[in-house]
C-alpha cells in the first residue's frame, strides 16, 4: 500500500502533464493556423500596397511578399510536424500556386507594356490569386476548426482525467490515511500494553549508562515502590541511583562490572539500598551489558527486584537452622549432663549418708570421751590426772572437739551444693517438650542461677527478688535458655566495663494483672542508642570474634514473642547498665506435687 501511494502521485503528475501538453500543442497549432491565415491575407495586399506607396518599389513589394510567404511556410511546417490535419498538403499546393501567381502579378505590374494589355493580364492574375487564396483559406479554416475541436477534446480529457487521477489519488491517500490511523492505533495500543506490562511486572526495568552515579536513561515507575523515589528523579538527574548504596557495596558492584567487561557474562548481583523512609531494602540487580564497536561496556539494560522479604526469609531460615543446631547441641549436652548428674547423684548420696553417720558417730564418741574423762579423773591421783591430761593434749582433744563438727558441717553443705547442681543439671537436661505445660518459673530461675554461676561469680554479685508466682503454662526448657542467655549477657556486660570493681546482677519476678514479669538488670557498660534497635537482629553482636554468635538475643526474642506471645524489652543507659524485661501472658494451671 505504501508503494502504491508513492507511485500514484508520480503517475498522476505524468498524466496531467501529458494532458496539458496535448492541450497546449493543439492550442499552439490553432494559433499557427491563424498566423498562416493572417500571413496569407497580407500576402495579397501588402506587396501591392508597398508598390503603389510614395517610396514603393518592386523590390520593396517583393520583400513584403517574401516575408509573408515565409510566415505562411513556417506555420505550415509547424502544422506538418504536429499531427497535421486532413488537406494540409492540398492547402500547401494552393498556397504555393498563389505565391507563383502573386509573383507573376508583381512582375506584370512592373512591366512597361500598354495599359490595356497590362490591365487585362493583371485582372487575370488577380482572379487566379483570389481563387488559389480562397482554396488555401478554406483549407486552413478547416484545419483551424479541427485544431479547435482537438483542443476542446484534449481540454475535456485533461479536465476529466486530472479529476479522475485526483479522485484516485484522494482515494489512495484516504486508504493510506486509514491504514496510517489503524497503524497509529495499533502502535499506541502496543505501546500502552508495553507500558502496562512494564508497570505491572514486579520489578523495575531500567537502562543506565556506565558512569559516575550510574545515570539512568530510562527506568519504569516500579522504582517508586523499591526506592521510595519517582522515576523522574533518576531520569532527570535530580537523584543518582548509586547514591542509595553504601560506598562499600557501590565499590563491589563497580568491581563486578569491571570483571564482566573483560570476561563477558551477565550482571547478577544483590545489595542493600537506603529507602526514602530510611529503612534498608535489598535489591536484586540483573542486567545485560551493551557494548560499543570497540567492545567497551557503555550501558546496562536490566531490572531491579525488591528481595527484602526473600532476604528476611533467608535470615529467618538461617536463624531457624542455627536454633535447630543449637537445640540439638543443647539437647545432646543436656542428655550428657543428665546422665552425668545421674551417675554423680548415687555416690554423692553414699557420701552424704556416710557423712551423716560419721557426724552422729562423732557426737556419740565425743559424749563417750567426755564421760570416760570424767570417770578417769574421779578420785584420781595427781599422777593419773596428769596422764589423762597428757593423753588429751597428745591428740589435741579440744581442737578436735572444736573443728570436727565444723568440718563435718562443711562437708554436708558441700554435698548439698553438689546435689543442687546435679538437680539443676538434671532439670536443664530434660528432653524438650513439644507442648506447653504448667511450670514454676521461680524454680526455673533458681536452676539457671546454679548452672550459670561459673559465668557470673567472678564478675558480679547476684541479687534475687522472686515474688510468689502461679504456675505458668509454657515451654520451661525454652525459657530456661532465655534466662541463661540474659544472665550470661549481663555477666559479660559487667566484665567489659572499665574498672575492676565487682558489679551486680539483679533478677526479679512479679505478677502484674494477667502477666508474669521477670527483669534481669546489670550494672554493666550499657548499650549505645545507635545500636539499641539492632540487638535483636540475627547475627548482630558487639562481642569480640569467638565470644559471641549474635544469636542469643535473637533466639530469646523468638522464644518469648513467637512461641509464648509475650514481649522482651530493653532499657539501657550507657555507663549505668541495662535492664531486660520479660512479660509473659499468665496461663495458670495447678502444679502437680508428689
Amino acid at each position: 500500500m505504501a508503494v502504491l501511494v508513492l507511485v500514484l502521485p508520480v503517475v498522476a503528475i505524468v498524466a496531467i502533464t501529458a494532458f496539458q501538453r496535448r492541450v497546449e500543442a493543439d492550442l499552439d497549432a490553432r494559433g499557427r493556423t491563424g498566423d498562416a491565415l493572417a500571413a496569407l491575407s497580407r500576402l495579397q495586399g501588402d506587396a501591392f500596397r508597398a508598390r503603389t506607396t510614395a517610396d514603393g518599389t518592386p523590390q520593396r513589394a517583393r520583400a513584403f511578399m517574401t516575408a509573408n510567404a515565409r510566415r505562411v511556410d513556417e506555420a505550415l511546417d509547424a502544422l506538418q510536424a504536429h499531427d497535421p490535419p486532413p488537406g494540409l498538403a492540398a492547402a500547401r499546393l494552393q498556397i504555393d500556386s498563389n505565391l507563383a501567381v502573386n509573383e507573376a502579378l508583381l512582375q506584370a505590374m512592373t512591366q512597361t507594356t500598354s495599359a490595356d494589355r497590362e490591365q487585362a493580364g493583371i485582372l487575370a492574375l488577380l482572379q487566379a490569386a483570389e481563387a488559389t487564396e480562397g482554396v488555401a483559406r478554406l483549407v486552413l479554416a478547416r484545419a483551424a476548426e479541427v485544431y479547435d475541436a482537438r483542443a476542446r477534446r484534449s481540454q475535456a480529457v485533461s479536465t476529466y482525467g486530472s479529476a479522475g487521477v485526483l479522485l484516485l489519488l484522494g482515494a489512495a491517500f484516504g486508504l493510506l490515511l486509514r491504514r496510517t490511523r489503524s497503524e497509529e492505533r495499533r502502535v499506541r495500543r502496543s505501546e500502552r500494553e508495553f507500558r502496562e506490562l512494564v508497570t505491572n511486572i514486579p520489578c523495575a526495568v531500567y537502562r543506565r549508562r556506565v558512569g559516575e552515579g550510574w545515570p539512568m536513561e530510562f527506568v519504569s515507575d516500579r522504582i517508586l515502590d523499591i526506592t521510595g523515589y519517582p522515576a523522574s528523579d533518576f531520569v532527570d538527574g535530580e537523584r543518582t541511583y548509586a547514591g542509595l548504596l553504601s560506598d562499600h557495596h557501590r565499590g563491589e558492584v563497580a568491581e563486578h562490572l569491571t570483571v564482566l567487561e573483560g570476561s563477558g557474562g551477565t550482571l547478577v548481583t544483590r545489595y542493600p539500598i537506603t529507602h526514602a523512609d530510611g529503612h534498608v531494602r535489598w535489591v536484586m540487580d540483573e542486567g545485560h551489558l551493551v557494548r560499543d564497536a570497540h567492545g567497551r561496556v557503555v550501558r546496562v539494560d536490566g531490572t531491579f527486584s525488591d528481595i527484602t522479604d526473600l532476604v528476611a526469609l533467608e535470615v529467618e531460615r538461617e536463624r531457624i537452622e542455627q536454633e535447630l543446631r543449637l537445640s540439638q547441641r543443647l539437647e545432646s549436652i543436656g542428655q550428657l549432663a543428665s546422665g552425668i548428674a545421674h551417675e554423680i547423684n548415687t555416690p554423692v548420696q553414699f557420701v552424704g549418708d556416710s557423712i551423716s553417720f560419721v557426724s552422729d558417730a562423732w557426737t556419740d564418741a565425743d559424749a563417750l570421751i567426755a564421760e570416760l574423762e570424767a570417770l578417769s579423773l574421779q578420785d584420781a591421783t595427781d599422777e593419773r590426772r596428769a596422764r589423762v591430761r597428757d593423753a588429751a593434749e597428745d591428740v589435741d582433744l579440744e581442737y578436735l572437739r572444736e573443728r570436727v563438727p565444723a568440718a563435718l558441717q562443711r562437708v554436708h553443705d558441700g554435698l548439698g551444693r553438689v546435689g543442687a547442681i546435679v538437680g539443676a543439671m538434671r532439670q536443664f537436661g530434660r528432653p524438650p517438650q513439644a507442648e506447653h505445660a504448667p511450670a514454676d518459673l521461680n524454680e526455673a530461675l533458681r536452676s539457671t542461677f546454679i548452672v550459670a554461676q561459673n559465668e557470673y561469680k567472678y564478675a558480679a554479685e547476684l541479687e534475687v527478688d522472686l515474688a510468689e508466682l502461679p504456675a505458668v503454662v509454657c515451654n520451661v526448657g525454652e525459657l530456661n535458655q532465655v534466662f541463661l542467655n540474659l544472665i550470661v549477657n549481663a555477666a559479660h556486660a559487667i566484665e567489659e566495663r572499665d574498672g575492676t570493681e565487682r558489679g551486680a546482677i539483679t533478677v526479679r519476678s512479679r505478677r502484674e494483672d494477667h502477666d508474669v514479669v521477670i527483669t534481669v538488670r546489670d550494672t554493666g557498660a550499657g548499650i549505645a542508642p545507635e545500636i539499641r534497635d539492632r540487638i535483636f537482629d540475627p547475627f548482630f553482636t558487639t562481642k569480640e570474634v569467638g565470644k559471641g554468635t549474635g544469636q542469643g538475643l535473637a533466639i530469646s526474642r523468638s522464644i518469648v514473642v513467637d512461641q509464648h506471645g509475650g514481649t522482651l524489652a530493653v532499657d539501657s543507659e550507657p555507663g549505668h547498665g541495662t535492664t531486660f524485661t520479660i512479660r509473659l501472658p499468665l496461663q495458670t494451671a495447678p502444679l502437680a506435687h508428689a
